[in-house]
């Protein structure tokens, strides 16, 4: 008898990540060389790497966890499917954070739609406070809610081409370019200023 579905949402995701290192490593490169931009070194481009952001903006902005999906769909149990189903259709945005209880969960708003979502968390409930501004990506998990992908602060300006109800992370002329599947990864400016911790994007 198989564990209940919440209980198997890291390793699922675990799934999602093995797969892009495996059969497409390259794929999250440009990301985490823009993410060491202020460390080229060796060891900073494989801090880059392990960054929770990098791998999962590759996943999602990226496409690679519509490929995980098109390719090992169909061996994941029923109920893992329809979870990922679920993740391809979440996207990252801002969110303000309402409450923080230290160690226990977070309350946050997404900037764009307005809704509110009370996200169990013990690591960033610790790190954040009420009036931040994140950028993260909320995944269901049953009746609840989890970060995945990391937290990055956003400063309030960085986050002024946010409109209600428009879509979070929009193509803009500012991509970082991929061989393999698709042509472009689609991140705002926000996303790339938040890559290079608040510096400037170079042409590239």
């Amino acid at each position: 008898m198989s564990s209940p579905i919440a209980e198997r949402t890291g390793w699922l995701y675990h799934k999602a990540v093995a797969y892009v290192v495996d059969n497409y490593g390259h794929i999250p490169m440009p990301l985490a060389r823009i993410r060491a931009v202020r460390d080229s070194s060796p060891q900073g481009l494989l801090e880059a790497l392990e960054d929770g952001v990098v791998m999962d903006i590759a996943l999602c902005e990226g496409g690679m966890f519509e490929a995980f999906l098109a390719d090992r769909g169909e061996l994941l149990p029923p109920d893992e499917l329809d979870m990922a189903e679920l993740w391809a259709l979440q996207e990252r945005s801002v969110f303000d954070v309402e409450s923080a209880r230290a160690g226990v969960s977070v309350t946050l708003r997404d900037v764009r739609t307005g809704d509110v979502r009370l996200v169990p968390e013990r690591t960033a409930s610790q790190q954040i406070h009420k009036g931040d501004l994140i950028c993260t990506r909320l995944l269901p998990v049953g009746d609840s809610w989890q970060i995945y992908g990391g937290v990055e602060p956003v400063l309030a300006h960085e986050c002024a081409w946010v409109n209600p109800r428009s879509r979070p992370v929009s193509p803009s002329s500012r991509v970082v370019p991929r061989q393999g599947i698709g042509q472009n990864y689609a991140i705002s400016g926000v996303v790339l200023q938040i890559l290079f911790g608040g510096g400037p994007v170079p042409d590239r």
